[in-house]
């Protein structure tokens, strides 16, 4: 009697064919996955940036202070909020400001009210505004928004993914209403 030997396993045609199936499926999800990171990035500095600015009307009615939420370019991008008086929102340091915010004065004082973001934790999302100075002040006892040299300084926070025409804008009135929005290939806000 004769005995058959099969033995188990792929055959180098059947290894091969496995492998380019592999390929073409990863490099079909590849560019899919780093898109939908970026856009969930884009989404998340969104209501990020939407929560600052509501806490910042919150904690300016609270404290009865004025509150002013900037964006800094200096050191990369980064908004924070703060209650003391500043030029510009340049004025403060991203840099500083990720590193156990050493800038005093642009904080809220006290740590747990600290509340900055920027590119360390959004690389692939830029941030621009259309706010005088690059700041907008929420005024105290819910007077509405006003600029950092006075009047009234109604506004948008613009964010997109670098290289895209499209993102989302959080937009603040001079009653300082906070919504957020979709910001279109020519650069308007939809809401």
């Amino acid at each position: 009697m004769e005995r058959s030997h099969h033995v188990k396993g792929l055959t180098l045609p059947e290894l091969l064919l496995t492998t380019a199936l592999v390929a073409v499926l990863a490099a079909v999800a590849i560019p899919s996955y780093v898109h939908l990171n970026k856009q969930r990035q884009l989404e998340q500095a969104t209501e990020t940036l939407r929560s600052q600015v509501q806490m910042a009307k919150v904690e300016a009615f609270r404290r009865g202070r004025d509150i002013t939420v900037f964006l800094s370019h200096r050191g990369g991008w980064c908004t924070g909020l703060t209650d003391t008086a500043l030029n510009r929102g340049n004025d403060c340091d991203c840099d500083a400001l990720a590193v156990a915010s050493e800038q005093a004065n642009c904080t809220l004082g006290n740590p747990a009210l600290i509340r900055t973001m920027g590119s360390e934790r959004y690389p692939h999302v830029t941030v621009t505004s259309n706010f005088r100075d690059n700041a907008v002040v929420l005024k105290a006892r819910n007077r509405g928004a006003g600029g950092l040299s006075g009047g009234l300084n109604a506004g948008r926070f613009n964010l997109q993914v670098a290289g895209e025409d499209k993102g989302r804008c959080v937009v603040v009135s001079a009653l300082a209403r906070v919504r957020t929005c979709l910001l279109d290939t020519q650069g308007d806000c939809i809401c």
